[in-house]
């Protein structure tokens, strides 16, 4: 028993010791097909290198966003959701001591004030009484006042009685120059015939034909009769001055009004400047108009009788977009990735609300990138990326549409470098032998 253990252990070990050749040969054969797998594994499998961000779709013609400019409670909505509105068109009324219905009446006769050209059209207009119109009651007030006392001016019957009077002179006074001037060729033809028969009566008395008296009574009726012309071309001139100074009379009283009228006017104007200014005030403060025209998007928050704060987004309005409007998404990079990132990188868009495993990505590209920082956020300077989207249907990697709505929210991943895993081991491989060679020199 002794001898056969002795001889099971020499064979063990010259087993252990000598392994057979082939055995040798097939295990570095394995060992090499499974290192070359590896390596070849490594060279085909890739992954990406990526920059994560956020971001909203916005476009060339961003919706609008319409505040409030001041606290109050919510009057009245004019329109909802979804709804399209003309630049202009009022939004929404916040609750104040004035009727909004009161307040556009005194606009629109504001606006019919501004129109009247000559101050006769005043008479035609009529004062809006008895408006409720909140803070702008004093203004409004006095307005009235002002309105009430120009109407009266206008319509002034002493003034009137005063320009009919003269006028009425200036026309007696024409017909009087008319009659003077009728008499005056009367006369004046009267004189030649006189001075003509006292020329024969005088060659008659130089011939001692007739008698003196004779004489004496020709020379009378030719005195006489010039005379009668001078007194007439007397009562012309006098006549002319008095037409003259009533034609002055009447300017005066006119000119007199006229001032009046203006001075009133300008009162008037002045009144309806400084109202129109509190109205405008006015209105920005309690009325939210739309500055563009477009689809409204309504705030969720609000609602009719509750609180609204100064600076409170109450509705954007998202303009139509014609095909001049280029559409995006713009991103915020720090500063830290931006250096990686070039034009051109695909980038894979995920959108707010349409998870991206049902739905798909949206596939695009990096369009441009901001040469100067545009903000800070945890002490980090931001840089801005946008990446197009196409003008029509915006269809994700899985087929389906996704609705353009600006200020949407979505996460932005840039492929920066699609390298396989042999590149990054030989990359870090290469990067720690120039280390040590730039640290030993």
């Amino acid at each position: 028993m002794p001898e056969i253990n002795s001889n099971f252990n020499t064979d063990l070990n010259d087993l252990v010791g000598n392994p057979p050749g082939w055995l040798l040969r097939s295990g570095l054969t394995v060992f090499a097909i499974v290192v070359v797998f590896i390596l070849a594994l490594a060279a085909f499998v890739r992954y990406p290198d990526k920059i994560s961000s956020s971001g909203i779709m916005t476009s060339t013609q961003p919706p609008i966003a319409h505040k409030a400019l001041t606290t109050g409670l919510l009057d009245t909505l004019f329109v909802t959701n979804n709804s399209y509105v003309e630049e202009g068109d009022t939004l929404l009324y916040l609750k104040t001591t004035a009727l909004l219905d009161d307040v556009g009446t005194l606009h629109d006769f504001i606006i019919a004030v501004n129109d009247v050209e000559r101050p006769e059209g005043y008479r035609t207009l009529s004062f809006p009484d008895h408006l409720v119109v909140g803070q702008l009651q004093p203004a409004y007030t006095e307005l009235e006042l002002a309105f009430e006392e120009f109407i009266l001016l206008l319509n002034d019957e002493d003034w009137a009685y005063k320009i009919k009077v003269k006028k009425h002179e200036l026309n007696n006074t024409t017909k009087q120059a008319y009659l003077l001037n009728k008499k005056y060729s009367l006369s004046k033809e009267e004189l030649e015939l006189e001075e003509k028969d006292f020329g024969k009566t005088k060659y008659l008395f130089d011939e001692n034909l007739i008698s003196e008296l004779e004489y004496d009574q020709a020379l009378a009726k030719v005195l006489g009769a010039r005379k009668l012309n001078l007194m007439i071309e007397t009562e012309i001139n006098e006549n002319k001055l008095k037409f003259t100074k009533l034609t002055s009379e009447l300017n005066e009283i006119k000119e007199e009004r006229n001032r009046e009228v203006s001075m009133q006017q300008l009162k008037l104007k002045k009144l309806l400047n400084g109202l129109t200014e509190k109205l405008g005030s006015w209105s920005l403060e309690n009325v939210v108009t739309a500055q563009i025209s477009g689809e409204v998007m309504l705030n969720s928050e609000i609602n009719r009788y509750g609180l609204v704060n100064k600076d409170q987004v109450l509705a954007h309005i998202i303009p139509s977009s014609p095909a001049s409007v280029k559409r995006f998404v713009q991103a915020k990079v720090s500063a830290a990735g931006i250096g990686k990132i070039n034009i051109g990188d695909e980038a894979m868009i995920k959108v707010e609300g349409f998870p991206y495993k049902e739905f798909g990505i949206i596939a695009g590209a990096v369009e441009t990138i901001s040469l100067l920082p545009v903000g800070v956020v945890e002490n980090e300077q931001q840089y801005e990326l946008t990446i197009a989207l196409p003008r029509g249907d915006i269809i994700t990697t899985h087929g389906n549409i996704i609705p353009f709505n600006p200020q949407t929210a979505v996460l932005l991943d840039v492929i920066t470098e699609d390298k396989s895993i042999l590149q990054r081991i030989f990359e870090q491989f290469i990067n720690l032998l120039n280390r040590e060679h730039y640290g030993a020199n």
